[in-house]
Formats: C-alpha cells, sequence, structure tokens
C-alpha cells in the first residue's frame, strides 16, 4: 500500500484528521467527532453572562447563535445520542441561566415543551437530535429530487437503489453519511410523493405517488 502511494503521489491519512473544519474518522464512529463543535459552543458560552440577559436575549442567542453553531456539521451524518444529548444540555443550562458545571437545577418547564413551535405553546428552541436527522434527511431528498447529480449518482451506484434505502436497508460497509442518509429515510417517507414519468422505478403498490391518497401520499404500506 505504502509503494503505490509513493508512487501515486498520495500519502497516507491517520485514523482521524481534520476536513473542512470536521474530524474526519476512517475506523468506526465515535463522538469525538464531533468535539470540535461542543468546544466552540463553550468558547461562544464563555464570552456570555447568562444571568445578566433577558429572557428575551437569551433567547434570541439560543436561536440564532448557539443552536446555529452546529449546523454544518451535522449536515454531514448523524450525530451519536450523547452528542445530541450534551448540546441540548449545554442550550437547557444557558436558557436558565445555570453554570455549566452544575448536573442538577430546577427547571420550571421541561426542555421537550420550550422545543415546541410557539404557535403550541413552545420558544421556538430545536432539539439537535431533531435538528441533525432532518438536516441529514435533505440529502436524501436531494437524491431523490436531483438523481442526475454526480454525488447522488455516485452514492445510489456504490451503496444500494432508491426503493431499498428509503426502506431503511443499508450496506454494511456504507459510511457514515450514507448510513446517516438512510437512518433519516423514515422522515421523508412520511410526506414524499412520487410524480409519474414513464413509470419504470416507481412501484404502484407500494411506493407513495397518489397525491390526496393518504395511504400513498405518505408512503404507508
Amino acid at each position: 500500500m505504502d509503494d503505490l502511494g509513493m508512487i501515486m503521489g498520495v500519502t497516507r491519512t491517520p485514523n482521524t484528521f481534520d476536513y473542512l473544519g470536521h474530524k474526519l474518522t476512517i475506523r468506526g464512529h465515535h463522538s469525538g467527532a464531533f468535539d470540535g463543535v461542543v468546544d466552540k459552543i463553550k468558547t461562544q458560552l464563555a464570552g456570555w453572562r447568562a444571568k445578566a440577559l433577558s429572557w428575551a436575549g437569551r433567547a434570541t442567542l439560543s436561536r440564532v447563535v448557539l443552536q446555529s453553531i452546529p449546523i454544518y456539521t451535522m449536515s454531514i451524518e448523524i450525530a451519536p445520542t450523547q452528542v445530541c444529548q450534551r448540546l441540548d444540555s449545554i442550550a437547557r443550562k444557558f436558557w436558565w441561566g445555570v453554570d455549566q458545571g452544575k448536573s442538577h437545577f430546577l427547571a420550571l418547564k421541561s426542555w421537550e415543551s420550550l422545543c415546541k413551535p410557539k404557535r403550541l405553546g413552545g420558544l421556538g428552541f430545536r432539539n439537535f437530535s431533531d435538528m441533525n436527522k432532518s438536516l441529514v434527511a435533505k440529502l436524501g431528498w436531494s437524491i431523490l429530487s436531483k438523481s442526475s447529480s454526480p454525488w447522488t449518482s455516485l452514492l445510489i451506484n456504490k451503496y444500494s437503489r432508491r426503493a431499498s434505502w428509503l426502506e431503511g436497508n443499508c450496506a454494511s460497509n456504507g459510511s457514515s453519511t450514507w448510513k446517516g442518509i438512510v437512518k433519516s429515510g423514515d422522515v421523508l417517507t412520511r410526506g414524499v410523493c412520487f410524480r409519474i414519468g414513464d413509470g419504470r422505478t416507481v412501484n404502484v403498490w407500494t411506493d407513495p405517488w397518489v397525491p390526496w391518497c393518504t395511504g400513498l401520499a405518505q408512503g404507508t404500506r
């Protein structure tokens, strides 16, 4: 392998390295790849005094700044559950004006209720896990709606066909990005509806293709 690298002028990369600000892991998947995101948020919080801000100020900073920092990284792959929970904890403590070092504190309302839209009585905060899944689902939507793009053709031809990945079937050797797309496929099947062309790639019995038919429009079987 080293000889081939020398001939082609390619150097061997370490098991973990940074690319465009994101830590890529060659083997396995671990939460350490998202340490940079957590550190950025903590660094941002270091210059703020939550107790000195009004409730409106905290809400604005949480939505516009804190919960926007991980968007780029979370658009690439599905973050481990513990990472999302850690980010939720940081945002939650900032909102309540609690020191980040405290493990227990009294919250007057649950974080789940605060993450609801304002029209439903919440404050419109984002749950990091749901946000992560929605961002990766956008990649899946690009595959469905722009199948002629080179990167979408590459992913589909390398790992799977449209029908199988939408049903949750993922190649065992799939990259973390592809596995994330497959995992978020259920977000698409809730409302996706195929537009019929020549009909060669749509199964009339199982695929959602009738907009006004509830079962088919929502992709239920």
